[in-house]
């Protein structure tokens, strides 16, 4: 006769007696661990006509995010940033591009020159928070610091805007212009020597540079984001998968509150698969920052 392993029931109690013993048994082989998961999303380069709007890609660096999408493009700068914190490659990031804003365009800003250089220095540009270090030799006229800093942005084919001198009689005159066409492009900061003394200190002199604005103008065009979350037939775009990180690259209300319903959408217990974090940026300052989350009720 088999023997009948019993974990609570004594053995002296064994002998003549019908016993029942219940024992809760894992029966998943899965592990408890849920992988971070990410959906990036954003506006791409209107050249690139063989997106499609809504569609969920898996891509593995950033350098696919470009090819695919355009280098320098909104969802290409977020894709940037996010595989620097993942070490360069990652099997679990997705995109989704959304379609261009409606009434978009550009925004802008113009750095203008004046003044050759007495001596040779640095100067020091943030622009849309990447660094750009201009060298400047003794006697480098204003129009050539300006080409100069045209040719250092062209080369970066990373950068959140192009760059190009005026004509005859402006040539001193840099114009930025944004690779977004939306409002977000206001969010594009430009800064000369942004870390202050230690870079001014390093400056040439005999020469100047005025930036027209702090951050780029005149962008317009309201996003359009319902096709992260819906398909044309109404049901769920994201389908099975589990996000648990999502990229909001947009600070408007319509947006947020976009996104809010479909968090909301994406906790229900019939779903069970709730956005994790929900990661966005804005140019206000930190206590600005800190304010946002109670006007949208989404703490």
């Amino acid at each position: 006769m088999g023997t009948i392993s019993f974990s609570q029931f004594a053995q002296s109690r064994r002998a003549s007696i019908v016993a029942i013993e219940m024992e809760g048994k894992k029966r998943s082989v899965a592990g408890s661990f849920i992988p971070e998961t990410i959906l990036i999303t954003g506006h791409y380069a209107a050249a690139k006509t063989g997106v499609t709007v809504g569609e969920v890609v898996q891509l593995t660096t950033a350098d696919e995010f470009g090819s695919r999408y355009g280098f320098g493009t909104m969802i290409h700068r977020q894709a940037i940033k996010v595989f620097a914190a993942l070490g360069g490659f990652s099997s679990n990031v997705y995109a989704c591009p959304i379609a261009a804003a409606v009434g978009g365009t550009a925004g802008t800003a113009t750095l203008t020159f004046v003044g050759a250089a007495t001596t040779a220095g640095t100067m020091y540009f943030s622009i849309a928070g990447d660094l750009y270090a201009l060298t400047v030799t003794v006697g480098m006229t204003a129009v050539q610091q300006a080409a100069a800093l045209v040719a250092l942005l062209t080369t970066d084919i990373n950068s959140a805007v192009t760059a190009a001198v005026g004509g005859t009689g402006s040539d001193h005159i840099v114009t930025l212009t944004s690779k977004d066409l939306s409002a977000s492009a206001a969010e594009i900061r430009v800064v000369y020597n942004p870390a202050g003394t230690p870079q001014s200190n390093l400056n040439p002199s005999g020469t100047a540079v005025t930036i027209s604005s702090e951050y780029l103008a005149s962008g317009a065009g309201v996003p359009v984001v319902s096709t992260v979350f819906t398909t044309s037939g109404g049901t769920d775009n994201l389908g099975d998968k589990w996000f648990t990180f999502i990229t909001c690259p947009f600070t408007d209300s319509t947006t947020l509150a976009a996104y809010k319903a479909a968090s909301v959408a994406r906790a229900d217990p019939t779903v069970k698969r709730p956005f994790g974090y929900v990661v966005g940026y804005v140019n206000k300052t930190y206590a600005q920052a800190l304010a946002l989350p109670a006007t949208i009720n989404a703490k």
